[in-house]
């Protein structure tokens, strides 16, 4: 198994144990039923990929500053680790349920502002 030097790197030596265990999952809110939507590691690592890729076609450098505003899901965790995959940065801030104007306005200001 691979030594997790970075926080990404754990997803990488999951895949070293099975790519089609599940890395992640959640309830469907689409689904009376109550059904998980599921996320294999080798998806999770595409994923990451994705992210990363495309924020280094955006002109995205290492040490930027990058904001996300999102609810708690897996693809939080896809956008967190491609983030940090390649050397970005996340502003430190509390997330709240209920940002204020004051709240969204200063995140914004502390990150590098090219999209």
């Amino acid at each position: 198994m691979q030594d997790c030097q970075r926080l990404f790197d754990i997803i990488y030596s999951r895949n070293e144990l099975g790519p089609n265990q599940i890395a992640y999952a959640e309830k469907d809110p689409s689904n009376a039923a109550n059904s998980w939507e599921k996320y294999t590691v080798k998806h999770t690592i595409e994923m990451i990929n994705k992210v990363s890729n495309a924020l280094l076609n955006l002109g995205i450098k290492k040490d930027d500053k990058i904001a996300l505003i999102s609810n708690n899901r897996p693809e939080w965790n896809f956008i967190d680790y491609g983030v940090q995959q390649i050397g970005d940065i996340w502003p430190p801030h509390k997330v709240k349920i209920n940002l204020t104007p004051c709240a969204v306005n200063s995140l914004a200001m502390n990150c590098i502002k090219r999209l």
